[in-house]
């Protein structure tokens, strides 16, 4: 079944942009041996990841964050089109796991891309998909007026700024920047924390020319680790209001940002 399983999603997903690294899928059905569909008892999410090739190991090291499991990687080359400039030819690295969606507790404890922490969002909306005493926090989060959502550790307008400077470049040596900047930012590193939406913290977390300069210094990995510090210190001024910071959530943060700053050729450190 988890053969069939993956090798449904690989093949709607077979055709994802050159340079997107993830898709993701709640599936709350699946098929079974002998042809039938059935409901499973516990959704399971499947994460298709394409990468370049030179980040395999990583890939697949990131893919068994989430599952023991993950499907064998392929290699591939795949031809980038653009009526601008010549046909560029890639070398990628293609993987896929699926693991049950987990029972959603404290946010500020959850990892991964700001896509996969929207897809748990859109989750925590189901019976049962919440864990009891966690139901007022998931209600905060989705709740849009005070806009306690997914959080982009590296924010948007960074991005966009980043994106821009080496788009400019790259046109200048007259090469192509085969990346979009929607792929980029949706697979940015995300995080759910209580302080998102308040004016009182917004040059703490939405400050684009601090990023910035961390990015020039130390590339996106200072940009993080300077993220889980301001966290740690708002944890001691706030212990009742900020999360703590566990340290599995910086590695596996960390290994998350290391192969998306690959992907869409950003500088790590």
């Amino acid at each position: 079944m988890k053969k069939l399983l993956v090798l449904l999603i690989t093949l709607i997903l077979s055709n994802t942009a050159v340079f997107s690294q993830n898709a993701y899928k709640v599936l709350r059905s699946a098929s079974t041996r002998v042809g039938k569909v059935e409901t499973l008892a516990v959704p399971r999410i499947t994460r298709h990841m394409t990468v370049p090739a030179n980040q395999a190991r990583l890939a697949t090291e990131v893919a068994k964050l989430y599952s023991v499991n993950p499907s064998n990687g392929y290699f591939r080359s795949t031809t980038f089109k653009n009526k601008h400039w010549p046909n560029t030819t890639v070398k990628q690295f293609v993987i896929s796991t699926a693991f049950k969606a987990p029972i959603l507790r404290e946010p500020s404890t959850l990892w991964g891309s700001y896509r996969y922490l929207k897809e748990l969002v859109r989750l925590s909306q189901e019976p049962g998909a919440v864990a009891k005493g966690y139901e007022r926090k998931w209600r905060k989060i989705r709740d849009v007026a005070t806009y306690r959502g997914v959080h982009h550790i590296v924010n948007k307008s960074t991005l966009k700024e980043i994106y821009t400077r080496k788009k400019i470049k790259s046109q200048n040596n007259h090469k192509p920047y085969p990346v979009n900047l929607g792929e980029m930012q949706n697979d940015a590193p995300g995080i759910i924390h209580p302080f998102h939406g308040n004016p009182q913290y917004a040059p703490m977390f939405h400050n684009i020319n601090h990023q910035l300069a961390l990015y020039d210094e130390g590339g996106v990995r200072a940009i993080i680790l300077d993220y889980f510090d301001h966290m740690q210190e708002l944890h001691k001024l706030y212990p009742n209001e900020a999360p703590a910071i566990y340290q599995d959530m910086v590695t596996n943060t960390l290994k998350e940002a290391e192969l998306w700053a690959a992907t869409y050729r950003l500088r790590w450190k």
